[in-house]
């Protein structure tokens, strides 16, 4: 079987969202189904890219494109002409003759950019569409974004989406309910689950927030301002954060200039989970939006619980109290509330650490590509 694999990710070479199409392409090619690969040629060559053209995968890049807003002006660029796309960068994948696709996108509706969108409906072939994320108090699609969007999403083989809210969110925004839809969980890259024992802090709490530095979907600028608060002053605490981002130098500035420079760190990208939480207690998410965070995942299988945000499916693993701390938003007040609980449960963040690790293994499906590659194996189109 021709199987391509077009992600839309176009923030950076490699994200979470990308490891369970990276999964499943590598046990694609191991059951011995040949496989094309559409990303953003970013120039450099992430490392899974290379894997995967040295195990025999086709590898198609593509000119970063800029997100269409979902405006007239966009919607008349729609109109173009199918003659004229197909002269495009898309003509190689066309060419394949793929028996399905499979679309790996960041957002909900990445697929109404023009060009994602004309590549779709050229197809004489099946597709699938994965969906990471949505923005629980986005914008209104307008009459005739709606409209295309359902079409998509209504001919495609399947809908996947990594968190339950954001399906409703999206049936919300279509004023329609989806019916060829999965949840589907990513894929842990953890080596081991385990119990990780706690840092030797003495009367020190060490946090972690571990995402990208990007703070219009994260929040780590509200969660700095959070800390700046008088009533942080004089305790003994570190937060760390992990990740890189367009908002590195943003943060960096906000730091300094929020005058906590002696206890917020920008400890950049860290490949070694395990080492991450050798050194910390618990992970703080400040999320404005989300589906489900590999990070919190993680960190519940290497027994930290967590303060989060209740966006995306974080209330699905995160039990207030009980696996973690849930806040209803990214508002000061809200994180305030949160961090003063984790605070005063300094003690107990064994105890719940190991409370979240239990609830995850309950949760986590082992090989989620495996399932996910069996979906798209045995579409048959005619």
């Amino acid at each position: 079987m021709k199987l391509i694999f077009f992600t839309t990710m176009s923030g950076s070479p490699w994200g979470g969202s990308e490891e369970l199409w990276y999964q499943t392409a590598l046990s694609a090619l191991k059951a011995g189904h040949v496989v094309m690969i559409s990303v953003i040629d970013w120039g450099n060559e992430p490392a899974q890219i290379t894997n995967l053209r040295n195990k025999g995968a086709l590898i198609h890049k593509r000119l970063v494109q800029t997100k269409s807003r979902l405006s007239k002006r966009i919607i008349n660029k729609l109109t173009k002409s199918l003659k004229a796309k197909q002269s495009s960068v898309y003509k190689e994948l066309l060419n394949f003759k793929p028996d399905i696709v499979y679309i790996s996108q960041g957002g909900t509706f990445d697929f109404l950019q023009d060009d994602y969108y004309y590549f779709i409906k050229q197809l004489k072939a099946g597709y699938a569409i994965i969906c990471h994320h949505n923005y629980e108090s986005g914008g209104i699609l307008d009459d005739f974004s709606r409209d295309r969007a359902l079409d998509i999403f209504n001919n495609a083989v399947n809908v996947f989406f990594v968190s339950r809210r954001n399906l409703q969110t999206a049936e919300r925004q279509l004023a329609s309910k989806l019916n060829n839809t999965t949840i589907i969980q990513n894929p842990v890259k953890l080596q081991k689950r385990k119990v990780i024992d706690m840092p030797v802090c003495d009367s020190k709490l060490t946090m972690a927030c571990v995402a990208r530095l990007e703070c219009a979907f994260k929040g780590q600028d509200i969660l700095l301002q959070t800390l700046s608060d008088v009533s942080w002053r004089n305790r003994d605490y570190e937060l760390n954060l992990y990740g890189s981002g367009p908002d590195y130098s943003y943060l960096a500035k906000l730091i300094e200039c929020l005058d906590l420079g002696d206890k917020v760190f920008l400890k950049g990208h860290e490949p070694n989970i395990e080492k991450i939480w050798l050194e910390n207690q618990i992970l703080i998410l400040s999320s404005l939006s989300e589906g489900t965070p590999l990070s919190l995942i993680e960190a519940m299988l290497c027994g930290r619980c967590a303060l989060t945000t209740d966006v995306g499916d974080m209330g699905e693993y995160v039990i207030d109290q009980i696996t973690g701390f849930l806040v209803p938003n990214a508002s000061i007040r809200s994180l305030s509330n949160g961090l003063e609980q984790v605070w005063q449960n300094k003690g107990n963040l064994s105890d719940l650490g190991l409370a979240a690790y239990n609830y995850a293994q309950q949760k986590i499906e082992t090989l989620p590509e495996q399932p996910l590659l069996n979906i798209l194996t045995n579409f048959r189109h005619y």
